[in-house]
Formats: C-alpha cells, sequence, structure tokens
C-alpha cells in the first residue's frame, strides 16, 4: 500500500466535500482513539478550521485516559478541542429508554423475541442509573435459552446487579454461569 498517495486521496476527498457543501471547517468528535486521530489529522491537511469535540459521558475512563489522549491528539495536530460532558444527556436517555422499554415494549410483546430483549435492555439501563432492584427484576425475566450471544453477558449483568442488592450467593451463581455460557472467555 503506498500511504503517500492513500493520504492525498483522503484529503482531497475531505476537500471536495467541503467544497461542494459549502462548508467552512469541520467538526469531528474526539474520542482520544486512533480512528479520531486519523479523521482528525486527516480533516487538518484539508483545511485549517478544524474542531475536536471531546465528549466525556459518566465514566472514569472518559474522564481519564481517553480524554488525555484526545487533548494530545488535538495538541499534536494543532486542533482547537472544546469538551461537553454527555452524562446528563445519558443519564436522561437511559431513563427515557427504561420507561419506553419496561412500560411498552416488554409487556406489550410480553413473551416474544422483541420483548424478551426488551426485558435485557431495559435491565441494563436500570443498572446504568444505579436502581439495581428495577435492574434485578428485568433482567431476571429476560429468557437465556437457545442463545449464545446476548445471554452470558445479560446473566453476567444481572450477577452484578445481585452483587449490588447484597444477594451475594445469587451474584456468584450468576456470574459462574456467564462465565461457562461465554466460549470466547471475555466474561470469564
Amino acid at each position: 500500500m503506498d500511504i503517500k498517495s492513500s493520504v492525498q486521496k483522503r484529503v482531497e476527498w475531505i476537500k471536495n466535500i467541503l467544497a461542494e457543501s459549502g462548508a467552512k471547517g469541520i467538526i469531528y468528535g474526539n474520542s482520544g482513539g486512533k480512528d479520531c486521530t486519523l479523521v482528525g489529522a486527516l480533516c487538518k491537511l484539508a483545511t485549517d478550521n478544524v474542531l475536536g469535540v471531546i465528549m466525556p459521558c459518566q465514566s472514569v475512563q472518559n474522564y481519564g485516559s481517553d480524554r488525555d489522549d484526545a487533548l494530545l491528539a488535538g495538541k499534536t495536530f494543532n486542533i482547537e478541542q472544546i469538551e461537553i460532558d454527555l452524562t446528563d444527556v445519558k443519564i436522561d436517555m437511559l431513563n427515557a429508554l427504561d420507561k419506553e422499554l419496561s412500560k411498552s415494549i416488554a409487556s406489550e410483546y410480553s413473551g416474544t423475541p422483541a420483548g424478551n430483549l426488551a426485558n435485557n435492555y431495559a435491565g441494563l439501563c436500570c443498572a446504568q442509573l444505579e436502581k439495581w432492584n428495577e435492574a434485578v427484576e428485568y433482567l431476571e425475566k429476560f429468557d437465556t435459552k437457545d442463545d449464545n450471544t446476548i445471554s452470558p453477558a445479560a446473566v453476567g449483568a444481572l450477577g452484578n446487579a445481585y452483587a449490588h442488592t447484597n444477594q451475594l450467593d445469587k451474584a456468584v451463581d450468576c456470574l459462574k454461569k456467564a462465565a461457562k455460557m461465554d466460549d470466547s472467555n471475555s466474561l470469564s
């Protein structure tokens, strides 16, 4: 692969989009990862008017190493960076999803694959919101039979929810079950 010509083609492509759209610059989301860093560098080669937006969201890693990497990428390529904390947006979204998934989809489609998945997602939303008793309620309704993809993680999430509600024996049982279910070793 000829890297120089590959970079030049991508930069020209970005310049063409700017020209066709009439845009005066580029705004991109900067997570600090290699993909965002590459996008930022290519955009900067196409135009000097580039802004990186760092959007941490409720995670220690988002506020730590990811943010630091994003700032370093901006500094390295001389790209202005701004930061918008999305924690409140995430919480609002999870609350809305929890309400919609649990009250509408899970109950209306009870006994169907969609209703089953809605129970899992509602449980995960509740866990993210630290509504552990509700998380247990929904995750216990999720039927794991005939599924090897989502079930190991769902059973692991139920184990975590049990741990947060001080049901430690159930937590250990679920976490062991999840590890046995997952043949990729990502949970064990």
